[in-house]
This record gives C-alpha cells, structure tokens and sequence, in this order.
C-alpha cells in the first residue's frame, strides 16, 4: 500500500502502511480478500456506512475522511477520498495515462459529435483509438455499455490500463461536469482539451450557472 499512497499530498496513516493491497473497491459488495476499500461521500449515502460489509469480506485497508474503529485494519485518512481514490487508483493500474494521448472533452452540448470526429479523424491517420463516452466505451474494434458519460476514477483507470494494453494509443474522453466536480479525472495527464459550449443545464446538480462553468474549467485548471 505504501507505494499507493506515496502521491498523495496530504494523509495521515493508521495500522500497517505496508499491508499488501490485491485490488481495489469503492463498492462494499465488489471487495475481495486483500482489497483497499475507499468509502465515498455520495449525495444520498456515506461509504462509511459500508466498511462493515467491507471487512467482512476481507478489505485490508481503508481510505477514508475520518478515522473508524476498525479492529486494527490499516487506514488511509485524507481531506478528499474522491481525490485521493483517482490518485491511487492511477498508481495502481500503472499511470495509464501517461503512455496515451490523451483528449477531455466538456461542455454541455457537444461532446459526444466532437469524441467520435476526433475519432474519426485519429483513425485515418492511422492511429489506434479508444474512446469513452455517452454511447458507449469502446477500443480494438470492441464496444462496452457506457453507464455514466465518465466513469468513476478507478473504473476510468481501469479502462484506460485495458486500452493501452490493446495497443490503443490515443484515447478520447467525454469529461461530465459532474465528473470533474467528483475528481474522476484525477490522476489522468491530458495531452489535449476541448471546451463546446455551455448552456443552463445541470443546475439541479451544481446550484447556478457559475459554479456550473468552474466545474467546466477544471478540465483546464486542473489537468493539463
């Protein structure tokens, strides 16, 4: 775990930093046997309320805000687990990233047009692309139910490990707003950025159309 945690900038540990982690899990039903669990804040649910169900099934080790009674079991506690989860889950599959260009595209409309333009435009330059998106997430010549526009950061990862080791060499990403305000695209080295447009829309989620853009603007601010 300790070369795991080693990027991120500001942790307190708790119990065993060089526990073995075998994988990592934000959902309490997907851990197994050696696994880091990270418990999320969710709008409706606290992760914590999982960790539980977690070292029942065997976590190792947690990452978490505040620190729990655990039995002894290794602890990671930082400000930010959506950040510090992308960072580790980047660490873990081996900085995916880094060995793709790699394009963000945002914007309220717009996105999914320019992913499969870039796309095309890649391809015929004879490029082997990987694309995740609205419709689907898709690379050497396979195509994957897509159930969020961006995936979650270790899913991300996961998908981007599982590109480059298809020989993929460029990607292109659609970045949700919701996606960067949530820190899923943490950890990933963007070599480009496309901004579409921005409109009123997702102000259930965001609360007005300033912090809306913000969100936008960390595509910019943040990861490149």
């Amino acid at each position: 775990m300790q070369d795991l945690i080693l990027r991120l900038p500001r942790k307190e540990i708790r119990g065993d930093a060089g526990v073995e982690i075998k994988g990592i899990a934000y959902h309490s039903a997907a851990v197994e046997e050696g696994f880091l669990f990270a418990a999320l804040r969710g709008l409706r649910e606290d992760g914590t309320r999982y960790v539980p169900q977690a070292l029942s099934r065997g976590a190792r080790a947690l990452l978490l805000e505040k620190p729990l009674e655990a039995g002894g079991t290794a602890q990671v506690i930082v400000p930010d687990a959506r950040e510090a989860l992308a960072r580790v889950a980047s660490a873990y599959y081996g900085d995916p990233s880094s060995g793709l260009t790699l394009v963000g595209i945002t914007g309220t409309n717009g996105k999914t047009t320019t992913s499969y333009l870039i796309e095309s435009i890649l391809a015929a330059e004879g490029h082997s692309v990987g694309v995740m998106g609205t419709v689907n997430y898709r690379f050497g010549g396979r195509a994957f139910p897509a159930p969020t526009t961006t995936p979650e950061s270790l899913d991300l990862q996961r998908n981007l490990h599982a590109m480059r080791e298809a020989g993929v060499t460029h990607a292109v990403l659609e970045v949700s707003s919701h996606a960067l305000d949530l820190q899923r695209v943490r950890g990933c080295e963007f070599d480009a950025a496309v901004f579409t447009n921005l409109t009123r829309d997702h102000l259930d989620y965001h609360g007005s159309l300033d912090r809306y853009f913000r969100a936008k603007q960390l595509l910019f601010t943040q990861c490149l």
